[in-house]
Order: structure tokens, then C-alpha cells, then sequence
């Protein structure tokens, strides 16, 4: 099951939307916070109200370094330690320094590193900013979750079909769209199609405009993302988290 935590595209009441992104990943080996939004009280009230605990949460996957994607990190590790924090190498010092001196396990990526069975991150791409994608092996074939995809999400997708080995079957997350010209918007839609994958769920930073326009192409194929969204998506293993 995919929920997404912090967004600011509202959702049930109750929920605080705001600027940023974080999606919990569970039913795996392992319960995955992928970002964790702009900022540590929102995403803890939302987190309790979605009635996830921080403990549950073993491991944290970070796309980016903006503040957008790691300014509820030191919150979340306030709430437990006993979490591997997956970031790409180029990150700047200071955010590594924080999860050491929060006593959390530090995990550095450039190529994909397999965060458990079934979960595995993309390589990281270094567009306008470094960035990386997380990858879900379910029965369906791979799911790509990204943040904002800096690099280009069609960019991100190729990454993830390179890490998987197959077709990406749905992408969800931030598309970065939300300032691209119609032209631009209708030649990604274009070249995900050409890519084979079915779903899409644009939400975070990709615009109005390309949500609007990629909901007509994929029609009952497009999945609407807000905040408190939950997605099922069936581990390819076909067992739950230890």
C-alpha cells in the first residue's frame, strides 16, 4: 500500500496539506518513508491521523536534497532512531552530519541499491539537481515513485526500467511539469506511453495543466493523487513486511 503523507493538494479533513512531498510505502520486508516533506510537524500530524506510527518506519528514501523533501527528517528522527536513511552521495554535509548526530544508520547511493526485497532505488541522475527514484516490485510489474524528477520523469522512468530489468508498469510523485510549455507537457505524456506504462499519478510540483491533460490521455488509467491518497500495490513476493 502506497499513502501519501504530505502534499499539498488537499485531502480528507483533518490532514494538512502543504508544499512538498512524502509517500509511505508498506506491505514490503520493510515500511518506507520516501521524503518526508517541508516540515516535521505537518508531516507527524499527518502520519498520526493516517494512524502510522513513526516506528513502524524503518527506512527512509530521499530523492533530493530541497527543503520541500527533507525538512521533516530531523522531526521524524526525533520520534525514533532505528531508521537507515538512503540519500544520495552528493548530498550536502550538513544533512548527512544530521542523521549521524540523530543516531540513525546512514546509507549513501549512487547506483541502485536494494533499500529490501522488492524495493529497490533508481541510480542517481544528475540533471539541474541530483536526484533518485524508488522503485516497487509488484504483480503488476515495477511502480516508480518520484519526488519532484528534476532530471525529467521521463528521464526517471528510463532509470527505473534500467534498475528493474523490465517495463514500468505506473510512475507517481512529483513530474515537475508545473511550469512546462503545452508542447512540452504533450511530448512527456507521449514518451511515457511509448514507454509502456500504464498509470500515472502526477501530483507534488507537476501543474495543473499536465495533471489536466494526462487524466484525459490515460483516462480510467490515471490515478488522481492528494494528500491521504492510498494506492494498493501488491509486493511482487507476495509476502507482508517482517
Amino acid at each position: 500500500m502506497l499513502t501519501i503523507v504530505y502534499e499539498n493538494h488537499e485531502g480528507p479533513e483533518g490532514l494538512r496539506p502543504a508544499w512538498g512531498f512524502s509517500c509511505f510505502v508498506q506491505g514490503f520486508r520493510r515500511a518506507v518513508l520516501f521524503d518526508t516533506g517541508g516540515d516535521g510537524d505537518v508531516l507527524l500530524h499527518n502520519v498520526s491521523h493516517l494512524q502510522i506510527e513513526p516506528e513502524q518506519i524503518d527506512a527512509v528514501v530521499l530523492s533530493h536534497a530541497d527543503w520541500d523533501h527533507t525538512g521533516g527528517l530531523v522531526a521524524l528522527l526525533g520520534q525514533s532512531t532505528d531508521i537507515a536513511v538512503f540519500m544520495p552521495g552528493v548530498f550536502p554535509a550538513k544533512l548527512k552530519n544530521t542523521v549521524h548526530e540523530q543516531g540513525a544508520k546512514l546509507v549513501e547511493t549512487e547506483e541502485p541499491v536494494e533499500v529490501c526485497e522488492g524495493i529497490t532505488t533508481t541510480s542517481v541522475l544528475h540533471g539541474p539537481k541530483p536526484e533518485q527514484g524508488l522503485c516497487l516490485g509488484t504483480e503488476a510489474g515495477p511502480v516508480l515513485i518520484t519526488g519532484c524528477a528534476h532530471p525529467g520523469i521521463v528521464e526517471m522512468a528510463e532509470a527505473a526500467r534500467k534498475a528493474t530489468g523490465q517495463p514500468i508498469h505506473a510512475a507517481i510523485g512529483g513530474f515537475h511539469l508545473k511550469d512546462a510549455w503545452a508542447t512540452d507537457i504533450n511530448f512527456t505524456i507521449a514518451r511515457l506511453k511509448e514507454l509502456g506504462i500504464k498509470h500515472v499519478g502526477p501530483c507534488h510540483c507537476s501543474g495543473e495543466e499536465a495533471r489536466r491533460r494526462m487524466a484525459e490521455t490515460f483516462g480510467d488509467d490515471y490515478l488522481q493523487v492528494n494528500l491521504g491518497t492510498r494506492v494498493p500495490v501488491e509486493p511482487l513476493m507476495g509476502s507482508e513486511q517482517g
